[in-house]
């Protein structure tokens, strides 16, 4: 009697384990949520005891239009209470480790089906739409609970209007109604057109600021009508003349100017942020450290002088020697593009060419560059071979803007690095498709009242932003990668601008 007693009790808290484990389910609130906004994910329900996996899908959608998958996990034992809270439960298993509510976003890796195919727990799981996560609940062997989270580019109405003027293309981004918004100009990368400033426009938009996507170059590929083909002695000038199309806009309040450039852009940004006083915070992703030779799609440097200029002429550059052959590779099944490479190896021509000296703290090696006091665009460094270095400390700090200085440098994440996406230096907190690298606390582009730092939250906005983040008395912030572009992410901040 006392055995089958026994028996009976074990069969009893059995069932009652799987019966609590049955009802496991999720809780994400909000379902909607502005990108970099605070969310709670929980399982509820759960065995005490018990070990339950969460997993994530996502999907980018690449130029082609092919949509991407990505997918992330975590594996968890259930506290007493039957429930796991995401941002105080540390993973037993999975792509990340330590407790991390957003683990399971910046984690995530793409899905080789080849290689690294999807657990046949999320066989007949639905494909994520492009704005969302997917989050499975499995126990044991079975899929038990599902919930999308949707991430919002901007959760206020975003009016578009295409700029051509004289000498300026480019596309306006406010929300309707907006009076004297911070403006913030968006400068796309080799790419050219609209696509990133579609992107990333209504995202600062929801974070009250104006924005301006300026379209200096389009390649044939993409061709934007009357945009230059090749990046070939791109004007500075162009930056004046969208800021003079901005102060007649109302939405636009022009005395508190800040850029954000990726890539190519970076590298504008971080020209144009030593050459105008009025530029009071830049975020530059993985630009180059240098003015570089300019490129054509197809015919790659050759016959091509500075990618930028001013006043007609064009700034001195290092060279870009063997870039198309480089670029070649991607055509290649399974070819590596390095073109750190390439860099270095120009670097290392030009110093040789200045008698060994660092090109970026050389005097000319030709002639003499004229100086000109209070005239930060030219005290950048070299003529002719040894080329001119736009963002490093050094020029900044010549040019009286070049306060507070400091690196973020995620590894391994070469030039994959965007405003949104990178864990520890992406501008909205770094939500998803970070590939595998750990987020710091907050985003830097926070809104347009908030911007004080690179670890600024990302909140949602006042409704007046009012004197903030690119007030010429407010400390802004600026991103390079320093140089080269050797796949170390490194990143740099510049938190004043403008001296005070």
């Amino acid at each position: 009697m006392i055995r089958l007693t026994r028996w009976a009790a074990a069969l009893l808290l059995a069932l009652a384990a799987t019966g609590a484990a049955a009802a496991a389910r999720l809780e994400v609130s909000p379902a909607e949520v502005l990108e970099g906004e605070p969310v709670s994910i929980r399982i509820i329900g759960a065995a005490p005891g018990s070990q339950v996996t969460l997993h994530a899908q996502s999907t980018l959608r690449a130029a082609s239009g092919t949509a991407i998958p990505f997918h992330g996990y975590a594996t968890y034992r259930v506290g007493a209470n039957g429930i796991v809270d995401l941002a105080t439960a540390a993973p037993i298993a999975g792509t990340y480790e330590g407790a991390d509510l957003r683990g399971l976003f910046w984690s995530q890796q793409r899905v080789v089906p080849e290689v690294a195919p999807l657990p046949p727990v999320l066989a007949e799981a639905p494909a994520p739409a492009p704005d969302q996560v997917l989050l499975t609940l499995q126990v044991q062997n079975r899929a038990e609970d599902r919930a999308a989270l949707r991430f919002l580019a901007s959760d206020v109405p975003v009016r578009r209007e295409e700029v051509r003027a004289p000498g300026l293309i480019g596309a306006f981004y406010t929300a309707p109604g907006a009076r004297a918004r911070p403006v913030v100009v968006i400068l796309h990368g080799s790419e050219g057109g609209f696509d990133y400033a579609d992107w990333l426009g209504p995202m600062l938009v929801a974070r009250g600021y104006s924005v301006f996507g300026l379209v200096y170059y389009a390649p044939h590929v993409r061709p934007v009508a009357g945009a230059p083909e090749a990046l070939n002695g791109i004007p500075v000038e162009s930056l004046e003349r969208a800021r003079t199309w901005l102060a007649t806009r109302p939405e636009a309040d022009v005395e508190r100017f800040g850029l954000v450039g990726a890539s190519k852009g970076g590298e504008f940004a971080m020209l144009l942020a030593s050459t105008y006083a009025w530029i009071d915070a830049v975020a530059a992703f993985t630009p180059s450290a240098w003015v570089s030779q300019g490129f054509s799609y197809g015919s790659g440097e050759a016959g091509m002088g500075s990618s930028w200029s001013r006043g007609g002429r064009g700034l001195p550059f290092v060279p870009e020697t063997g870039l198309a052959r480089e670029v070649h590779n991607f055509t290649i099944p399974g070819g590596e593009v390095r073109m750190a490479n390439v860099h270095l190896a120009n670097l290392a021509s030009a110093a040789h060419a200045c008698g060994g000296r660092d090109p970026g703290r050389a005097q000319p090696c030709r002639r003499p560059a004229r100086r000109r006091r209070r005239r930060p665009d030219r005290r950048l460094g070299p003529q002719r071979g040894g080329g001119r270095r736009a963002p490093a400390q050094g020029a900044l700090s010549q040019a009286g803007r070049g306060s507070h200085l400091s690196q973020c440098r995620p590894p391994d994440r070469g030039h994959r690095l965007a405003p949104d996406d990178d864990p520890q230096c992406g501008a909205l907190a770094g939500w998803r498709h970070s590939r595998g690298r750990r987020p710091r606390p907050g985003g830097f582009m926070g809104p347009a009242d908030r911007l004080s730092g690179p670890r600024a939250p990302a909140r949602r906005p006042r409704s007046h932003p009012g004197k903030g983040a690119l007030s010429p008395s407010h400390k802004g912030a600026v991103r390079s990668d320093g140089l080269p572009l050797n796949g170390q992410g490194n990143e740099a901040h510049l938190r004043s601008l403008r001296p005070e």
